[in-house]
């Protein structure tokens, strides 16, 4: 008489190969996932933007100027002002990853950046200019900020 033993169960190569297949479809994924992320905190500055657009075209209809704008923190009248909007995004949360500044801000004109905050998982991503005649602009060289671009020749549109 013969006894057949059955065991249930997977084998050791049988799991290394699960193992490896995971692994390659983590692989192939992950980059796709941070590109995603990054995309989503630029879309998040970009929302920033548009907000603080928003807040200067206030000011200029209360006061006649944007010359009084800035962002940050401090006192606010009602046309004398050193802040009108958060200076950081995303406005939400505790983490930000862009920092918000107003350039040429004078009677009729004004131009709006989000430059990567240094240290930040965005750092690498480029800034955002956006101005008053409706202009927007990405570069992807975050020093092009620095430079204090204002208007978006060489640049990507949003």
């Amino acid at each position: 008489m013969v006894v057949e033993s059955r065991k249930d169960g997977f084998t050791l190569v049988e799991l290394m190969i699960v193992v490896a297949i995971i692994g390659i479809i983590a692989a192939i994924s992950y980059p796709s996932y941070v590109e995603y992320v990054k995309k989503s905190k630029r879309r998040d500055a970009q929302a920033a933007l548009m907000g603080l657009s928003g807040a200067m075209e206030r000011l200029h209809t209360s006061c006649g100027s944007y010359s009084s704008a800035a962002v940050g923190s401090g006192t606010t009248s009602k046309c004398v002002t050193d802040y009108i909007f958060p200076d950081k995004a995303p406005l939400d949360g505790n983490a930000k990853f862009y920092q918000l500044a107003i350039s040429g801000a004078d009677q009729s004109v004004y131009t709006l950046a989000a430059k990567p905050i240094a240290g930040s998982s965005q750092e690498d991503d480029g800034c955002m200019v956006f101005s008053s005649s409706g202009e927007r602009c990405w570069y992807k060289d975050s020093d092009a900020c620095d430079a204090n671009p204002l208007d978006c020749s060489g640049a990507s549109d949003w």
